[in-house]
């Protein structure tokens, strides 16, 4: 039965014929399966399959006719494999010609794949209704097989099937899932309702003449209605797919979705109100392969429309919150992601895949393709636009529109990116070409529409387009003044004249995206180096305009006449595909591309030599001369070296760089050496006398050190010659070299603190910017000149030997071993051989000697006494604080000794290790001490040498406390400050004096104090201000502070050094001050209170103490005894959640103070996550859904843990949270 829709005539004259089909789903002969209280949830139907089997070595092949049968409740979901199908009715290894067949029947409510098709050729399914599947409707990977007049309906992904949500299942069938199946027939059938592919079908060969095996089926209300992905299997044999018969309505993302290798033609299809109708995207080859296919992507025939007008904005919309829907995100084409509808994409031609599905689908991941074209011809299309998002050529022919614009995406900006190395817009979609060639795309005229290649250049700076980004070779004139961007390039986007930003590639290849034979362009490409040039059209030679070979088959060049130095450029009128000429003078390639045959560019591994000489003083003949001794001089037939050009005085002005005079007054004979263009690109001249591309490198290096060192005379037996530019650099001959930076010492041992840097200069004094070459460079040597230097034991270190990179030599490290005076370093070039002759010294070096310090790197400062004290020193340089590597680099030992300063305890010995020698290796040594009895000792460390020269100390303070002091419980600890009349930096001062009286005053405490630890000593100025720690029992700490009081009170002084010293009135104990000989409070303002005395602070204190703590045992008491009997209390049997407990512990747990643990566990127990799931929610946690996985039950029980309740305030139990 068939229900009218919708009818209409477009007003381009196609009609249209839409409807929803209505298919029976009872038949008389039934297999059901059995219903059971969790079935839906287990997906668990009948299964009928057709197989065969073995027995006694007899094999028996089964068959099944299936005509009118209604299989409902089929399948077991999840069970898909070829060798374990559980569906409906599955068809297993039956081999060619089975009588089975499946006809009008109808399978509904299944849960898996209705029909499967697997090893078993030639089966008919006809005129069946399918409805409610999962996975997908039907699978076939056999041959030949037949699908004709069926209704599918209802095809359900298995990644949200019972509220499942599989963010990691990225699989895409179709309904009709046929992409392995081989030689299928496919017509007259119906597909809705699919929530993936409708039809995943392999494409037929555009090559079979015989009759297509697809035809008129149709597709609605699918994601995407037919789609084929990058590593889905089309042929390799196949060089065109064809995808034909398929009418597509209302598919949410694409209509027709084909990706992969092999060019396509969609070919008498309809894509009707689809997101995007067509969308083609090609793989391969790769360009950086520089392999180059010419590629296609047809749409012939068809039918595009955007919307009918029955279309209605308020109904036909999508539930985004669909879980289908959220997991298909990355197929949603940019369109249908803006709400609009799109026509056709032109087709994307890319160097490798987008890695469809599981990356966005319309995602480009590589390069470009270097060839590729898309083709249109013969499509209706009304309200929706040609999508342009490629970059490849677009033929159009036979178009009928109607409201539909062509619109070329922009650049979007959330794709500049400068941590990807991106800091401007994209060329891809700047680069696209159509090409209307019967004007029905643009309803006029045959024409050609370009993009808008210019959009926003000097225009928003975040898309890092403008004039800058022009080379600068480009905008510089053959005299260095600078040109005019207006002049150069008036009209943005239409340039001929091709400049690279960086170093131009060896290999360039052109060619005309194009299909006229006849369209012809003339480009100019320039080169910053005079190497020849040479052009290949197809593989073979193009002989340069201006090259012949004369009598000796000797490849040469005519040199352009002074009075048309455009005589050789190329013709767009008369010369052919691949004529060309290179004018060295200006750098610029000429070339011409015609038709479709590329046009490649060969740089060949060449050495061009100008000779500069007196001006008029140059004809041919003596260049002649000049190139038959440069061959000579390097013994190299005379067939590799050529005269190029000869320049007069009066030419040379014009050159393309600034010269020296030299260079601008002189007569110029150009020499290339090189071998004679190969024919092909892959071939050679098959001489046995053939140049190897070292040899050619070499001989350039040799060319470069002779124009150097001043041997150009002896390369061209000419004296008169005046210099020699290679390539376009200019080569300056040495005269000397110069110091830029002279080496400036610290000390022996130690790198100088200015390292020498050098360069080459010339007769002028100028520093030479050029010398040598990469892979020959000048090399310098430094050394100790013989006889200079007051110890000869002092030795030059370091590196001593550097290349000069950029004209400069400089060194890193050099040193010199041992002090002394009057030391001189000869700089010295060791390559190449022939300019070993230039040296330079340096000024006398007076070295000092070396600084030494040494370093405790590990020491504890507090032990106990006669405890075993680790002690680690190293021997590092002054200066620099780095370890010294060779300490015996003057043939030293060093020792140190343990001593005690004279602020030690008077009683206090060091035991144990007290000598040590250091080892020369690790620059260390290490000592074993104790000392004997409490106290602050100074520690001081002796180092000497022998033989006698350094005499060092190293000081640290180190506190011994008693056994009874370790075993002593603290109870209070109070930071006190007291103050000492006199001058701090006369007393105290610093370093060693520091240390004394540090431990002066510690031990001074100590002895006092010896009920309390006396500890964290510190000194300060502001008369003597002295911080320290007291800590023990309460009575003891306050027994301290009340005699220190006293002390203050009584003015006592004491005697240090000789020098006396008295207590100031100052005392702060904690955060609190006293003043005054009573030891007062100090007063918060100047209101003359009198001060509060320090006794009856201490006794307010122990009353509150006490106080306080009859309080909390009151409390205590009430809280177990009294409270209990409250008619509001119920204990009961609970402990936090009810449980039975201490009393005492569901008080902590009720009560609301810091003793409480109601903060520590939450009042409402929460069960694992797991365990509140339901089917709404249950969905948000999945991952990935295995093909074997099935669900057995929803019901879901609470661990036991979590089954109790909480009583409050009543009998009667209710349960906080239930399942």
């Amino acid at each position: 039965m068939i229900v009218r829709v919708h009818k209409e005539t477009l007003s381009t004259g196609e009609k249209l014929d839409l409807s929803a089909q209505v298919g029976l789903l009872t038949r008389n002969i039934k297999i059901v399966g059995g219903d059971y209280p969790n079935m839906q949830q287990d997906s668990y139907g009948v299964t009928v399959k057709v197989g065969m089997t073995s027995m006694d070595s007899s094999t028996f092949t089964g068959y099944a006719r299936i005509s009118n049968v209604e299989f409902y409740r089929f399948g077991h979901e999840g069970y898909v494999d070829p060798f374990d199908p559980r569906y409906a009715l599955a068809f297993s290894n039956l081999g060619d010609n089975s009588p089975s067949y499946v006809r009008n029947s109808t399978f509904h409510n299944g849960f898996s794949p209705a029909i499967g098709v697997y090893g078993t050729n030639d089966l008919l399914i006809e005129n069946n209704v399918i409805h409610h599947t999962v996975w997908f409707c039907m699978e076939t990977t056999s041959d030949n097989t037949t699908i004709r007049n069926n209704l599918f309906a209802l095809h359900i992904w298995e990644g949200s099937y019972q509220n499942r949500y599989e963010p990691g299942n990225v699989r895409w069938h179709g309904c009709i899932e046929a992409i392995t199946a081989t030689n299928l027939n496919l017509t007259d059938n119906v597909v809705t309702a699919s929530e993936r592919f409708a039809y995943h079908i392999p494409p037929q060969d555009c090559s079979i003449s015989a009759e297509k095996r697809y035809a008129n089926n149709k597709a609605n209300t699918a994601l995407i209605c037919l789609g084929i992905l990058p590593l889905d299997p089309v042929s390799s044999a196949t060089k065109c797919a064809l995808i034909t018969g398929v009418t597509a309505w209302k598919c949410l993302y694409y209509g027709f979705y084909y990706n992969n290798m092999v060019s396509v033609v969609i070919d008498r299809v309809a894509a009707i109100e689809c997101g995007i109708g067509v969308f083609e995207m090609l793989i391969g080859p790769n360009p950086i392969t520089h392999v180059a296919e010419d590629r296609h992507g047809d749409v012939n025939n068809s039918l595009i429309v955007g919307t009918t007008s029955s279309f209605d904005c308020t109904v036909d919309q999508v539930n985004q919150n669909d879980d289908n829907i959220k997991l298909s995100s990355l197929a949603v084409p940019f369109k249908a992601r803006q709400g609009g509808k799109g026509g056709i994409a032109m087709i994307i031609i890319t160097g490798g895949p987008n890695s469809a599905p599981e990356k966005p689908f319309a995602g480009i991941m590589s390069y470009p393709a270097l060839l590729g074209f898309m083709v249109i011809n013969r499509i209706g299309h009304t309200l929706v636009g040609l999508v342009m998002i490629g970059t490849i050529s677009f033929f159009t022919q036979l178009i009928s529109t109607h409201g539909s614009p062509t619109k070329i995406i922009m650049q979007m900006l959330r794709k500049i990116n400068s941590a990807d190395c991106v800091d401007m817009d994209c060329d891809g979609l700047k680069k696209v070409l159509i090409f209307d060639e019967d004007g029905t795309l643009i309803d006029g005229t045959p024409s050609t529409i370009i993009s808008w290649a210019e959009y926003e250049w000097d225009g928003d700076p975040r898309r890092g387009l403008g004039d800058y980004r022009i080379p600068k070779t480009m905008l510089t004139s053959l005299n260095g003044d600078r040109i005019s961007v207006n002049q150069i390039a008036p009209h943005k986007a239409v340039e001929f004249l091709l400049h690279f930003s960086s170093t131009p590639p060896k290999d360039l290849r052109f060619h005309l995206m194009t299909r006229d034979e006849n369209a012809t362009i003339l480009m100019k490409v320039w080169y910053p180096s005079p190497n020849r040039k040479d052009v290949y059209v197809n593989g073979q030679f193009v002989t340069h305009k201006n090259g012949y070979y004369d009598a000796s088959n000797r490849y040469l060049f005519k040199p352009a006449s002074k009075d048309n130095p455009n005589e050789y450029v190329p013709d767009m009128m008369t010369d052919r595909n691949g004529a060309n000429y290179y004018d060295r003078n200006t750098g610029l390639l000429y070339i011409l591309v015609q038709g479709s045959d590329s046009v490649t560019i060969k740089t060949a591994d060449t050495v061009i030599v100008s000779f500069l000489f007196e001006p008029l003083t140059v004809d041919e003949f003596f260049g002649e001369q000049i190139v038959m001794h440069v061959c000579s001089f390097f013994n190299l037939p005379l067939s590799k070296c050529r005269l190029v050009d000869i320049v007069s005085a009066s030419q040379s002005s014009g050159r393309r760089r600034r010269r020296r005079s030299t260079s601008e007054s002189s007569d110029q004979v150009v020499v290339e050496i090189a071998n004679e263009p190969t024919n092909s690109t892959n071939g050679t001249v098959g001489d046995p006398d053939q140049v190897s591309t070292s040899q050619i490198n070499d001989i350039g290096d040799q060319i470069v050190t002779i124009g150097q060192t001043g041997g150009l005379s002896s390369l061209t037996n000419s004296s008169n010659v005046l210099g020699m530019n290679v390539g376009y650099i200019v080569i300056v001959p040495v005269h000397s070299l110069c110091f830029v930076e002279e080496p400036v010492p610290e000390h022996e041992v130690v790198p100088f603190k200015t390292q020498p840097k050098i360069r080459a200069c010339d007769d002028q004094g100028q520093p030479i910017s050029i010398l040598g070459t990469s892979s020959s460079p000048w090399i310098i040597k430094a050394e100790l000149k013989d006889g200079t230097g007051s110890n000869s034991a002092s030795a030059l270190t370091g590196n001593d030997t550097v290349q000069f990179v950029d004209g400069w030599a400089n060194f890193t490290d050099l040193a010199l071993s041992q002090s002394g005076s009057g030391f001189v370093i000869e700089f010295s070039i060791i390559s190449p051989a022939s300019a070993t002759n230039y040296t330079i010294d340096s000024t006398a070096l007076t070295i000092n000697n070396r600084k030494v310090k040494m370093v405790v790197i590990t020491m504890a400062t507090e032990a106990l006494e006669f405890d075993v004290i680790p002690v680690f020193l190293e021997l590092r340089d002054e200066i620099t604080n780095e370890r010294i590597e060779d300490i015996g680099w003057r043939g030293h030992v060093w020792t140190t000794t343990v001593e005690l300063g004279p602020q030690s305890p008077t009683d206090g010995v060091v035991n144990g290790t007290t000598s040590s020698t250091f080892d020369n290796s690790t620059s260390q040594t290490s000592l074993s001490i104790s000392l004997s009895s409490l106290g602050t000792y100074v520690v001081k460390f002796r180092l000497t040498t022998s033989p006698a020269e350094y005499d060092i100390y190293t000081e640290v303070l180190v506190t011994i406390k008693s056994q009874a002091q370790v075993s002593m419980v603290i109870e209070d600890t109070k930071t006190i400050t007291m103050k000492f009349d006199g001058d701090y930096n006369t007393i105290v001062g610093t370093g060693t004096s520091y240390n004394n009286f540090i431990a002066w005053v510690s031990n001074w405490l100590m002895g006092l104090y010896q009920s309390v630890v006396i500890g964290n000593v510190k000194v300060s100025p502001g008369s003597i201000i002295v911080t320290f720690t007291v800590n023990g029992s309460l009575s003891g700490v306050n027994e301290t502070i009340f005699s220190i009081c006293g002390s203050i009170e009584n003015g006592q002084s004491v005697t240090y050094n000789g020098q006396t010293l008295t207590l100031s009135p100052y005392l702060n104990v904690g955060r609190t001050a006293y003043y005054g000989v009573s030891c007062g409070p100090i007063p918060s303002s100047s209101s003359g209170s009198e001060s509060f005395p320090l006794a009856a602070i201490i006794a307010i204190a122990v009353t509150a103490a006490l106080i306080l703590i009859v309080v909390v045992i009151f409390v205590v008491l009430w809280k177990c005894k009294v409270a209990p009997k409250s008619k509001t209390h119920a204990i009961g049997k609970a402990k936090y959640f009810g449980n039975e407990t201490d009393p005492i512990d569901e008080i902590l747990f009720r009560e609301k103070t810091f003793m409480s643990i109601r903060d520590q566990i939450p009042v409402s127990p929460i069960p694992p996550l797991a365990t509140i799931i339901d089917d709404t929610r249950r969905k948000k946690m999945s991952s990935g859904h295995s093909e074997r996985s099935r669900s057995k039950s929803t019901t879901i029980t609470p661990p036991p843990a979590y089954t109790t309740v909480i009583r409050v305030a009543t009998p009667v139990e209710k349960p906080l949270w239930k399942y």
